[in-house]
């Protein structure tokens, strides 16, 4: 029976690291998708077209399937509400934005620095300290985003470029740390419906941006786009 057990244990943990580098290589995609969109679409009129397509699909899926329904609680939306700011809106339209400029290897590499800020969160709200892997892994990247970064930056400062767009991703990555740190404290067991309501009180987030700045009703995008 310990047998059976431990094979069960090593089928879900193979599956749990297919279904992560199945989401890296699809994380890693949007990238190339981002760069080609934001051609033709603005960054907050693409963000929030990515937040309904999203939230309807979701919606769909709650309301034909069997995954429970929306809450009604006001404090839960507003737990939400700190998600989709951190989790959603703001790194989507940062990254949507700085991708006019930045090219795509830099753009992934930059967001990538998420776990340098999560590990920093966790230690000063928390005070987790982390273990020697951890340590080794965070020194690792470190050491490989600063051989990257310098010579980056030192073309762009060369080019009379703005560091900006740069700053704008390392923000986007801390704002996916900041929002780990909220789903944490949600304690939400269906993700379905976490999902649905975050996706849904991001929209008005970055509706009203798009509209008032983007006229997004003029937009003529090519099939490409």
């Amino acid at each position: 029976m310990k047998g059976v057990f431990a094979f069960a244990n090593d089928r879900l943990s193979l599956l749990a690291y297919l279904l992560l580098a199945a989401v890296s290589i699809w994380w890693a995609g949007s990238y190339v998708l981002i760069k080609i969109a934001v051609l033709d679409v603005p960054p907050a009129t693409l963000a929030t077209a990515r937040l309904l397509i999203a939230a309807t699909v979701l919606l769909v899926w709650l309301k034909f399937g069997d995954a429970g329904s929306l809450p009604a609680d006001l404090d839960a939306w507003a737990r939400y509400a700190q998600v989709a700011m951190f989790g959603h809106a703001l790194p989507l339209y940062l990254i949507a934005w700085a991708s006019m400029t930045v090219p795509v290897s830099e753009m992934a590499i930059l967001v990538a620095t998420t776990p340098f800020f999560a590990v920093l969160l966790a230690h000063l709200a928390l005070r987790e300290r982390p273990s020697r892997a951890t340590i080794f892994g965070l020194l690792l990247g470190f050491i490989s985003l600063a051989a990257f970064l310098i010579p980056s930056t030192v073309s762009t400062l060369h080019s009379s470029k703005s560091a900006v767009p740069l700053i704008a991703l390392l923000v986007a990555a801390a704002s996916y740390a900041l929002s780990g740190r909220a789903v944490a404290r949600l304690q939400d067991k269906n993700a379905l419906v976490t999902g649905t309501a975050v996706m849904i009180c991001a929209i008005p987030m970055l509706l009203p941006l798009s509209l008032a700045f983007e006229r997004p009703w003029a937009i003529t995008p090519t099939a490409q786009t």
